[in-house]
């Protein structure tokens, strides 16, 4: 039974317990406390096993280690609290746990399901405009006509240690996307969004110019800093 139909059946058993001052969230989590996750719709995905090979946190996932951390994600149309995920930011996939029966089932969920989900207070959701705007990014900042968003990514590195070879996943550089009137403009130079906003191009280059040094130490804060200045400024756009 889909959870939103459910949830309207057991609504009668536990409203009692929960309150009427309580929110839409605190009703979700006592559904699924209740009903139990691996009934819902969250226990539908696959087992996957990674063919490439990690011995330390240098790995493809958003956080070093294979901890799973505390999550939100909105799946096959629900959404769900207080879940377990890991994020392979390399390979785009997304790692739910569910404790059931006194073990735990490990799932990759599947990414056509997902449309958002938050780990560690951040959020992510998944875009699909072109073969290079697609997969999940951070929502960094919106407004009523822009959204900012960015790609993480990380380079891989072989490693060889006597009889076998290992590899190592590092940060690099991030790719942002601007989405503006709904459709998708790499931002990820100056060049980019000069050809974005070509009105302005002598305001943007003074931009890069005085914040050099936040964009050195902070590039999420540099790109919403500028792109908030654009909005405000009403710069005419290509």
């Amino acid at each position: 039974m889909f959870r939103k139909q459910a949830i309207l059946l057991c609504c009668s058993l536990f409203i009692f317990s929960i309150g009427n001052s309580q929110t839409a969230e605190k009703v979700y989590e006592v559904f699924d406390s209740r009903v139990g996750l691996e009934n819902t719709v969250l226990f539908n995905g696959f087992q996957y096993q990674d063919p490439v090979k990690t011995i330390n946190d240098n790995n493809k996932f958003l956080f070093p280690g294979n901890e799973y951390s505390n999550g939100e994600v909105s799946y096959s149309g629900h959404y769900f609290f207080d879940v377990k995920l890991k994020f392979n930011l390399v390979d785009d996939r997304l790692f739910i746990k569910i404790a059931y029966d006194s073990t735990s089932a490990f799932f990759q969920l599947i990414t056509e399901k997902i449309d958002s989900f938050i780990i560690r207070d951040i959020q992510f959701i998944r875009l699909d405009y072109s073969e290079e705007v697609k997969g999940f990014y951070q929502k960094l900042f919106s407004s009523k006509d822009y959204s900012l968003y960015k790609k993480y990514r990380k380079d891989s590195n072989e490693k060889h240690d006597k009889s076998f070879f290992y590899y190592e996943y590092k940060f690099t550089d991030p790719q942002y996307v601007l989405i503006y009137n709904e459709k998708p403009f790499q931002a990820n130079s100056r060049r980019d969004v000069i050809d974005i906003f070509p009105d302005k191009k002598s305001e943007i280059k003074q931009f890069y110019k005085e914040q050099k040094s936040l964009s050195k130490r902070d590039m999420d804060a540099f790109m919403e800093n500028l792109l908030k200045g654009i909005i405000n400024q009403n710069i005419k756009s290509r």
